[in-house]
């Protein structure tokens, strides 16, 4: 199953809404910062690592709550983070081996079933980078609106992994 990431915004009134980002939060991590635990950082933004503590817990401890602050600073960061960047730190999944196997080739595809996909028109490597990328870009923009969303209408944030 994997470890996996939801933020939640909880407004003071009106309905939860939630981003589920899956295994998908490390990679966005590395993505949006070049690297990993960059204090105060965009990254918060998946990770919720300048939050307070707060529920629910996860497999690995309380879910994270940033402040108001936090949400307008992020918010404010991802608009401004361009494709040029997300696309220069691709190599980076790779060599950080990041969570969900985002930029490794899967080590147990079968060749003969790897050439049988070929043949029927699915590429390869590079194919499956170029897919992945689209969607790590596609969460990456969904993840501005939701902070945008947040920051806009006054929500509270909570990040939860587990």
């Amino acid at each position: 199953m994997g470890i996996r990431c939801t933020l939640i915004a909880r407004p003071a009134r009106g309905s939860t809404r939630r981003l589920r980002l899956d295994k998908a939060w490390d990679a966005l991590e590395v993505l949006l910062t070049g690297g990993r635990g960059v204090p105060g950082g965009i990254g918060d933004a998946v990770t919720g690592r300048g939050g307070r503590a707060c529920e629910p817990h996860g497999a690995f401890g309380p879910s994270r709550c940033l402040s108001r602050a936090r949400i307008e600073a992020i918010a404010e960061a991802l608009v401004s983070l361009d494709e040029a960047t997300i696309r220069a730190r691709l190599p980076l999944l790779a060599t950080l081996e990041v969570h969900g196997a985002y930029g490794r080739r899967p080590p147990d595809i079968d060749p003969a079933v790897e050439q049988l996909l070929r043949e029927e028109g699915f590429g390869g490597d590079e194919d499956m980078l170029e897919d992945e990328h689209h969607h790590l870009a596609e969460l990456v923009a969904e993840l501005t609106d939701f902070y945008r969303e947040a920051r806009d209408e006054g929500d509270e944030v909570i990040v939860s992994i587990g």
